[in-house]
């Protein structure tokens, strides 16, 4: 699974879970913070995975 990058998706994130939190929707904040840190999860896994299948010489 290849999750890119993408700034505009983080802004647009961190931007869905201020507008919850300063509307006072704790569900909706809950589920745009899950949104945002499953996002960034699926992207260090998918960073570890791509370090894994180095060759050994390249992983120092």
């Amino acid at each position: 699974m290849d999750v890119p990058q993408d700034p505009k998706v983080t802004c647009r994130q961190r931007r869905e879970i201020v507008d919850a939190v300063r509307s006072g929707d704790s569900v909706r904040a809950e589920n745009a913070i899950r949104d945002h840190f499953d996002h960034i999860r699926a992207r260090l896994s998918t960073t570890v995975h791509k370090a894994d299948t180095r060759p050994p010489h390249a992983q120092q």
